[in-house]
């Protein structure tokens, strides 16, 4: 199985949720940022693909995304925070264990 991890900057412009102003009740971007940006994302194989998850510190809505490939999982992770190849590292079989 594999697993993989990244971790996010919330001071990356590639992140597409901080594109835009936040407009959330005079939140500054730094605070929107950490408000929506996961700490990290990882890369686990399913069945029939890859999740794509978003990893908070904080009580949030999970959310993922579902993709078919390895390279299409760390194309989105590219795209909406930045993450280089070199940033993933494994998440140890130890800790893959249900």
């Amino acid at each position: 199985m594999v697993r993989l991890k990244a971790r996010v900057s919330s001071e990356e412009d590639g992140a597409g949720q901080l594109s835009a102003d936040p407009g959330n009740e005079g939140m500054s971007r730094q605070q929107a940022a950490d408000f929506l940006v996961p700490q990290w994302v990882e890369i686990e194989q399913q069945a029939e693909g890859f999740l794509l998850i978003h990893m908070y510190v904080r009580p949030v809505p999970f959310i993922h995304t579902w993709h078919a490939t390895l390279d299409e999982a760390k194309a989105e992770a590219r795209a909406d925070f930045n993450i280089g190849e070199d940033e993933w590292e494994a998440v140890p079989a130890e800790a893959c264990r249900e």
